[in-house]
């Protein structure tokens, strides 16, 4: 009896440990979810929908800054609070193993990047000073890239380049690997920076003054070749493009105003032209940001904020190119990720 009673009691424990750190209905890292954070009551904890249903991704995790998803390696990576720790942490694609990497004191980790197969792990630190930080996850290798802060951090998707946004230089810079080398380093804008077309070639653009308007220019730039070309030549005079996400061949996602004095920023299809291929969003009342497009669904994610009364809230939906229908996802919530 006392034998089956410490069998009982040990099975028990185990459970006990198990449920303390997976999540209690584990949302798959290869399905057609969306992750988000959620700001409803200021707990901004991690969530996902799947299917229509909305779930805790993490218990125990809150306060989370930045959210990015490894397709390859079906490996999540979230910087903000998990228990009473802060830093920046690792989800297995079973959801039972979370992975510290970096602690995070005095809130300093907050914009964080993956590379391909998990090999790198990229943050921008945000205190007096700021630094942006390379980590060789193979090698448990922590590299200081700049000391100074960024405001935008991404790899190739080949993950044999590294780029960021010095916010103290004003320069896009693009670093290769794993001899982190600087590539080449591009005056430009944060918000004008593009999606990667191919693994050595971008989409970024640079505003120049013309009397008392500002105008922006894009460019396509090829890494081997070390040269530009103009792209989104035939844009309408008045239209302004940023951040614009290749979806698929010679049509990018942006986003658009439709003058130089408009505060709202719509959803547009443009080709590699400017020209207009459909008007996604179209209600100025709204202004709209964070684009994420998932290959495997065709479904373009976003995030939008009314300009309209005091007490209003970050909204994300869903655009599906195949059927044009647009769905809300969560009230309260920023920064989508697919996990696919």
């Amino acid at each position: 009896m006392r034998k089956n009673l410490f069998v009982i009691i040990l099975v028990a424990t185990l459970l006990l440990l198990l449920s303390a750190c997976a999540v209690s209905d584990p949302v798959p890292l290869n399905g057609q979810c969306l992750a988000f954070i959620s700001t409803d009551s200021g707990a901004y904890s991690l969530m996902a929908s799947c299917d229509g249903v909305v779930n805790d991704m993490i218990e125990g995790a809150h306060s989370v800054e930045d959210v990015t998803y490894v397709s390859d390696g079906k490996k999540l990576f979230f910087s903000g609070v998990y228990g009473d720790k802060l830093g920046i942490f690792s989800v297995s694609g079973d959801q039972t193993t979370i992975a510290e990497f970096v602690l995070c004191p005095d809130n300093d980790c907050m914009q964080i990047a993956a590379g391909p197969n998990s090999a790198y792990l990229a943050y921008s630190s945000i205190d007096s000073r700021g630094q942006v930080v390379l980590r060789d996850l193979s090698q448990d290798e922590q590299i200081l890239i700049e000391d100074g802060a960024a405001s935008f951090l991404d790899f190739s998707p080949g993950g044999n380049y590294f780029r960021y946004f010095s916010t103290q230089t004003g320069k896009l810079n693009i670093i290769s690997l794993p001899d982190l080398q600087l590539t080449v380093s591009l005056p430009g804008d944060a918000d004008l920076i593009g999606s990667w077309i191919s693994e050595a070639e971008f989409v970024y653009g640079k505003r120049r003054a013309d009397g008392q308007i500002a105008l922006i220019d894009y460019w396509t730039y090829d890494l081997n070749k070390r040269s530009e070309l103009p792209i989104f030549n035939d844009l309408q005079e008045g239209i302004q493009i940023y951040f614009p996400k290749a979806i698929n061949d010679d049509v990018y996602a942006v986003l658009v105003r439709t003058g130089y004095r408009e505060n709202s920023r719509q959803i547009w299809l443009v080709d590699a032209l400017g020209n207009t291929l459909a008007e996604i969003t179209s209600d100025k009342q709204y202004d709209h940001a964070n684009l994420a497009w998932s290959d495997k669904n065709k479904k373009l994610s976003y995030q939008r904020f009314s300009f309209s009364g005091s007490n209003t809230v970050p909204e994300i939906w869903v655009w599906d190119s195949e059927t044009s229908l647009q769905t809300l996802i969560s009230l309260s919530a920023v920064k989508p990720v697919w996990l696919d």
